[in-house]
């Protein structure tokens, strides 16, 4: 088993653990909303069982919303406001992945007041090192929407 160095020690804090528990928090609603992608991708495709798991098995995020988008666009002929909603949804679906990915590869630190602070670094042409600080209510609305976005993925 692994030695927890000083430093990982003092982040573990009791005071740090609902900083850790928000961040946890947010992967849960994501994760609860892209098996929503999934289960959409297997019923426009009719799919059951153990091929409906196959095919979305190796699917990026992108690639789940590029394919339930062209199939929305291709069923949704016949009704355009389904199609029309159904199309906004998994757009707003796909913008909420930048936040889970900079959730799952940027290191964070929780401040004292249970917010976290994200060590967040830019290096495309300029580099810089912006404060992206995210609070406990920044993280439920977040988690809200997403909540949201699963009932119209169901819907």
């Amino acid at each position: 088993m692994a030695e927890i160095s000083p430093t990982e020690s003092a982040a573990s804090s009791k005071s740090n653990e609902s900083a850790f528990a928000l961040a946890g928090r947010f992967m849960f609603y994501w994760a609860s909303l892209e098996a929503e992608l999934n289960k959409g991708i297997h019923r426009l495709l009719g799919l059951s069982g153990t091929d409906a798991f196959v095919a979305t098995a190796n699917l990026s995020t992108r690639d789940k919303v590029n394919l339930i988008r062209t199939l929305v666009n291709f069923y949704g002929v016949a009704d355009e406001t389904w199609r029309i909603v159904a199309d906004k949804t998994v757009l707003a679906v796909s913008a909420m992945g930048g936040d889970r990915n900079f959730v799952a590869h940027t290191q964070f630190f929780p401040e004292s007041d249970g917010s976290l602070v994200f060590f967040a670094v830019k290096a495309k042409g300029k580099f810089s090192l912006p404060e992206v600080k995210w609070s406990e209510r920044d993280i439920f609305q977040k988690c809200s929407r997403m909540i949201d976005l699963k009932d119209d993925l169901k819907a």
